[in-house]
């Protein structure tokens, strides 16, 4: 058992642990609900202190986001000193889904994990903030039990976060190394928002695989795989990192592979996207903005779209407050609403003859706008059929695993 207690939690097993946290599953003793607590190994003198934390701090700069964890409760323990963060309690992370599988993801399914992590990511980007630690134990994922094609995913851990407001140089060392970006790996700190670009690629190539695609065994070795897939670094990108660090260094010449020869089942547009994310100069690396708007999240941009008119139309339909709007508002304006309709059936009424007119007119046009109708629509379907083909959905993922299984412990 834990050696501390919660107020209005009942404690009932670890989940998780890290260098500066655990996590436990946590139940509210008055409602009966599951929680995750997330207790940070640093004590805190007094609130005014834990208040300063970097992941409550983040929380108060950010309104809420699906993608991104939020906590429901912050307990702190003035006599031990322990700071407590309760959340939503989600169902593993993405590590623990993907370790255990023999059997690849399809790209459809892996697609919608992407598009979230980009979704929360982008998030926390146009706010001035970056993680600075993205990788599959930093993301967590929930299973719908009714459908299992909506699953919902969450970055995690805001331990690590750095604002845009301050001046590089960083923390050198901030980041896994697996996940960490050439220009983390060859400055001392000078870096940015498109570090977490980097590492969201890594994440992407492993969720397809099942494998990490870069696990360095040191600093070295880590610049080593990154060049043998990526290529390595021209004279002059080497000269604008090494005015931001003391060490020379000099790598052997080695061209980039086709990423396609990695992922020989991804689609078209997935490999451009991964290509995108892992561009070696950070000048050259996609941003949060342009890899949400991508033309691989194209439809599920759409549905997003779609799926925020019907909110809009629904708090319309509402009286305007959506779904929290308070239970006697509709009623107290039922009066007003039913005069509205009376005075509008006598405008109508009044000017009868002329909706008839327009009727009239609007029958005349009514062959040629279904024929114009069924012309759209088939062109529709030719461009989704066009669409899907290159895209290359795979609805029968590989029946092995892509490259060799990796024992390495991650650092």
């Amino acid at each position: 058992m834990p050696e501390f207690e919660l107020i209005d939690y009942k404690i009932h097993e670890k989940i998780g642990e890290g260098s500066f946290s655990e996590v436990y599953r946590v139940k509210h003793k008055r409602t009966g609900q599951f929680y995750a607590a997330k207790k940070l190994l640093k004590l805190y003198v007094d609130s005014t202190e834990a208040l300063q934390c970097a992941e409550i701090q983040i929380m108060k700069a950010l309104d809420y986001h699906p993608n991104l964890v939020s906590f429901v409760d912050i307990l702190h323990d003035g006599v031990n000193g322990h700071l407590t963060l309760v959340m939503e309690l989600m169902d593993m992370s993405m590590y623990d889904y993907i370790k255990n599988r023999k059997r690849c993801l399809s790209e459809k399914r892996v697609r919608r994990f992407l598009y979230q992590i980009v979704c929360g990511l982008h998030h926390l980007h146009r706010n001035g903030i970056f993680h600075r630690d993205i990788k599959p134990e930093n993301i967590l994922i929930k299973i719908s039990n009714k459908m299992r094609d909506n699953e919902l995913v969450q970055l995690a851990d805001f331990g690590s976060i750095c604002n845009v407001s301050q001046q590089p140089p960083y923390s050198a060392y901030i980041s896994t190394r697996w996940y960490r970006s050439p220009e983390c790996l060859l400055t001392s700190g000078y870096y940015g928002p498109k570090m977490d670009i980097w590492a969201v690629g890594c994440c992407f190539y492993e969720m397809l695989t099942l494998n990490p695609l870069f696990p360095g065994e040191n600093e070295v070795d880590q610049l080593d795989r990154i060049h043998a897939v990526v290529g390595s670094p021209s004279a002059a990108l080497l000269a604008k990192f090494r005015h931001r660090n003391q060490l020379q260094f000099e790598f052997p010449k080695r061209k980039h592979v086709d990423l396609r020869c990695l992922v020989p089942l991804l689609s078209h547009y997935g490999v451009d996207v991964l290509n995108r994310m892992l561009a070696y100069a950070p000048d050259a690396r996609i941003c949060a903005t342009k890899l949400k708007q991508h033309l691989y999240f194209e439809d599920l941009n759409k549905t997003k779209q779609t799926s925020r008119l019907s909110s809009s139309m629904q708090s319309l339909d509402d009286g305007g407050d959506g779904p929290h709007k308070k239970p006697g508002l509709r009623r107290k304006n039922t009066k007003s609403s039913v005069s509205s309709t009376e005075s509008l059936d006598r405008k109508l009424q009044s000017t009868g003859s002329s909706v008839m007119t327009r009727a009239t007119d609007s029958s005349l046009r009514s062959k040629a706008e279904v024929l114009n109708c069924k012309r759209t629509l088939t062109e529709k379907m030719i461009k989704n059929k066009n669409l899907e083909r290159m895209w290359g959905m795979n609805p029968c993922p590989g029946k092995t695993r892509l490259g060799q299984q990796i024992n390495s412990t991650r650092f």
